[in-house]
Protein backbone atom coordinates (compact mmCIF):
# COMPACT_ATOMS: atom_id res chain seq x y z
CA UNK A 1 0.00 0.00 0.00
CA UNK A 2 2.47 2.23 0.71
CA UNK A 3 4.54 1.78 -2.12
CA UNK A 4 1.26 2.42 -3.97
CA UNK A 5 0.79 5.34 -2.59
CA UNK A 6 4.47 6.79 -3.11
CA UNK A 7 4.27 5.52 -6.67
CA UNK A 8 0.76 7.32 -6.78
CA UNK A 9 2.20 10.76 -5.57
CA UNK A 10 5.49 10.92 -7.72
CA UNK A 11 3.38 9.91 -10.78
CA UNK A 12 5.82 6.42 -11.01
CA UNK A 13 9.48 7.45 -10.68
CA UNK A 14 9.81 10.80 -12.27
CA UNK A 15 10.66 13.56 -10.43
CA UNK A 16 7.95 15.89 -11.45
CA UNK A 17 6.49 16.73 -8.11
CA UNK A 18 9.59 16.94 -6.52
CA UNK A 19 12.10 19.56 -6.42
CA UNK A 20 15.71 19.24 -7.76
CA UNK A 21 16.63 20.26 -4.04
CA UNK A 22 15.54 16.49 -2.78
CA UNK A 23 17.50 14.51 -5.68
CA UNK A 24 20.06 16.74 -7.85
CA UNK A 25 21.36 13.93 -8.98
CA UNK A 26 18.11 12.50 -10.74
CA UNK A 27 17.35 16.32 -11.81
CA UNK A 28 20.42 16.53 -13.80
CA UNK A 29 20.19 16.31 -17.29
CA UNK A 30 23.67 15.31 -18.35
CA UNK A 31 23.57 11.55 -18.76
CA UNK A 32 27.20 11.45 -18.10
CA UNK A 33 27.23 13.72 -14.62
CA UNK A 34 24.41 11.28 -13.42
CA UNK A 35 26.03 8.14 -14.30
CA UNK A 36 29.61 9.81 -12.68
CA UNK A 37 27.13 10.93 -9.86
CA UNK A 38 25.39 7.64 -9.18
CA UNK A 39 28.92 5.34 -9.36
CA UNK A 40 30.08 8.28 -6.25
CA UNK A 41 27.62 7.33 -3.80
CA UNK A 42 28.14 3.52 -5.05
CA UNK A 43 31.65 4.10 -3.80
CA UNK A 44 30.45 6.38 -0.65
CA UNK A 45 27.50 3.34 0.29
CA UNK A 46 30.47 0.93 0.02
CA UNK A 47 32.90 3.21 2.13
CA UNK A 48 29.67 3.21 4.71
CA UNK A 49 30.11 -0.42 4.47
CA UNK A 50 33.52 -0.74 5.28
CA UNK A 51 33.77 1.66 7.64
CA UNK A 52 30.67 2.96 9.03
CA UNK A 53 32.08 6.17 11.01
CA UNK A 54 29.41 8.77 9.61
CA UNK A 55 25.96 8.09 8.83
CA UNK A 56 23.60 10.16 7.13
CA UNK A 57 19.91 9.63 7.08
CA UNK A 58 19.60 12.15 3.79
CA UNK A 59 21.27 12.99 1.45
CA UNK A 60 19.29 15.86 -0.32
CA UNK A 61 20.76 18.99 -1.61
CA UNK A 62 24.37 19.03 -1.73
CA UNK A 63 24.68 16.49 0.77
CA UNK A 64 27.08 14.14 -2.42
CA UNK A 65 28.03 17.36 -5.35
CA UNK A 66 28.06 15.92 -8.60
CA UNK A 67 30.82 14.83 -10.53
CA UNK A 68 30.89 16.29 -13.39
CA UNK A 69 34.53 15.32 -15.34
CA UNK A 70 35.97 11.90 -15.49
CA UNK A 71 39.43 13.57 -13.83
CA UNK A 72 37.64 14.70 -10.84
CA UNK A 73 39.35 11.93 -7.83
CA UNK A 74 36.85 11.21 -5.58
CA UNK A 75 35.94 8.49 -8.57
CA UNK A 76 39.00 5.91 -6.90
CA UNK A 77 36.36 5.11 -4.40
CA UNK A 78 33.57 3.83 -6.72
CA UNK A 79 36.81 1.94 -8.78
CA UNK A 80 38.03 0.96 -5.55
CA UNK A 81 34.68 -0.22 -4.80
CA UNK A 82 33.87 -2.03 -8.12
CA UNK A 83 37.50 -3.59 -8.06
CA UNK A 84 36.83 -5.10 -4.66
CA UNK A 85 33.14 -6.30 -5.65
CA UNK A 86 35.03 -7.98 -8.77
CA UNK A 87 37.85 -9.38 -6.77
CA UNK A 88 34.96 -10.91 -4.42
CA UNK A 89 33.22 -12.54 -7.04
CA UNK A 90 36.29 -14.04 -8.58
CA UNK A 91 37.48 -15.53 -5.63
CA UNK A 92 34.09 -16.88 -5.17
CA UNK A 93 33.95 -18.28 -8.63
CA UNK A 94 37.35 -19.92 -8.78
CA UNK A 95 36.69 -22.99 -6.88
CA UNK A 96 33.98 -23.87 -9.23
CA UNK A 97 36.34 -22.91 -12.00
CA UNK A 98 39.01 -25.58 -10.52
CA UNK A 99 36.05 -28.36 -10.27
CA UNK A 100 35.09 -27.73 -13.90
CA UNK A 101 38.36 -27.88 -15.22
CA UNK A 102 39.26 -31.03 -13.12
CA UNK A 103 36.19 -32.53 -14.65
CA UNK A 104 34.15 -33.28 -11.23
CA UNK A 105 30.57 -32.52 -11.27
CA UNK A 106 29.29 -29.45 -10.06
CA UNK A 107 26.93 -30.98 -7.24
CA UNK A 108 26.74 -30.18 -4.16
CA UNK A 109 27.13 -32.56 -0.46
CA UNK A 110 23.39 -33.92 -0.86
Amino acid sequence: AACAARFWYTSGTAIERMDPHSNPIAAEEDRSVRVLSYALVHGLYAKLLVWPAFLCYDYSLDAVPLVRTMSDFRLMLPLAAYTGCAQLLAVALWPLLRRRKAGRALEGPI
